[in-house]
């Protein structure tokens, strides 16, 4: 018996052994070969240029190329599914925001936490809450009394159906209502704004700075967690006493599930050294967005956090998966 417990001892050594050197050997060879990007976009958008100018940094890096595939489709859930797919060997990654195709989304999507492997979090971006210039309120304090005092009066342009649940956590934690106005797009809900068809309005940092800057409408506060170097004299809503509600764009780095932690931390550095690049800043910024740097785990969490929001976001809406 002291035999076999002796034998089956060596034979797991052996090969804890075997798998440590051919480890060590992929870690020293890794990357041999070119490796393609997929972006779930089609060219020419802030996620595929994000992406063409971070690959292009990291390739330095690397030493190979870095092949960027569009795979757009269905909120880039068609190129997460490319993605998932294929071979767990760090050949093949994917570029985007991971919460974008989840189960709460479609009826078959993927939870990234199950299908992916973290690399790192390459940039943030989130929206600005924002008033018509002849609004009855200038802050979130006014603007939550005048709802109260004025019941069912409040109108929110709504970029629908992700604003409408984002707007539904909020009403909840700040007790009141509002009526929400459908729109098609960015374009069409700031004219709204400037028109003064519509009260309020979540829209890209880009579009709603400007205006505000130039006194055509007001700019209320930004919904990321942390304040935005675009607007940064604009207060998160956790500064205003209403934590807890955040909508972020994290776009970064995911792999096949089962990627070799050797490629996953090569992945990572060149990543991480890319975002702190000047040039890469700059273009981050031309988007309305800030670097985001990440270790693999730290990405894993802000997903994990997302979600915890989404999903309380799609019980309140009772929204219903496409």
């Amino acid at each position: 018996m002291m035999m076999k417990t002796r034998a089956t001892k060596l034979k797991f050594a052996i090969a804890s052994g075997l798998l440590f050197a051919a480890s060590s050997v992929f870690a020293q060879s890794y990357p041999n070969k070119p490796i393609r990007l997929v972006v779930g976009f089609p060219p020419g958008g802030g996620s595929d240029t994000t992406a063409r100018v971070t690959s292009a940094a990291m390739e330095k890096m690397l030493g190979q190329p870095i092949i960027v595939e569009n795979k757009p489709g269905a909120g880039s859930l068609i190129g997460a599914q490319y993605v998932a797919k294929a071979d767990a060997d760090g050949y093949t990654i994917m570029f985007g925001n991971v919460t974008a195709f989840h189960p709460i989304y479609y009826k078959d999507g993927i939870d990234a936490s199950k299908a992916f492997d973290p690399i790192a979090n390459l940039q943030v971006g989130g929206l600005v809450f924002a008033a018509k210039l002849n609004a009855p309120f200038n802050n979130l304090r006014e603007m939550v009394a005048w709802a109260k005092a004025n019941p069912g009066k409040l109108t929110f342009g709504s970029l629908a159906p992700a604003a409408d649940m984002y707007m539904g956590v909020f009403k909840t934690r700040a007790g009141i209502d509002f009526l929400s106005v459908p729109y098609k797009g960015d374009a069409p809900l700031i004219a709204a704004l400037l028109g003064g068809e519509v009260d309020t309005g979540l829209s890209n940092t880009l579009s709603v700075v400007p205006q505000a800057k130039a006194g055509k409408m007001k700019a209320l506060w930004v919904s990321r967690s942390s304040r935005s170097s675009v607007a940064p004299d604009l207060p998160t809503l956790a500064e205003l006493g209403i934590p807890g509600v955040n909508w972020e764009f994290y776009l970064g780095l995911w792999a096949p599930k089962g990627t070799p932690r050797a490629a996953i931390q090569r992945l990572n550095a060149a990543a991480v050294a890319a975002v702190k690049e000047p040039a890469i800043i700059e273009q981050y910024s031309k988007f309305g967005a800030d670097p985001a740097g990440s270790t693999p785990e730290e990405a894993l969490t802000t997903f994990n956090n997302d979600m915890k929001f989404w999903i309380e976001a799609a019980r309140l809406a009772n929204f219903q998966p496409q």
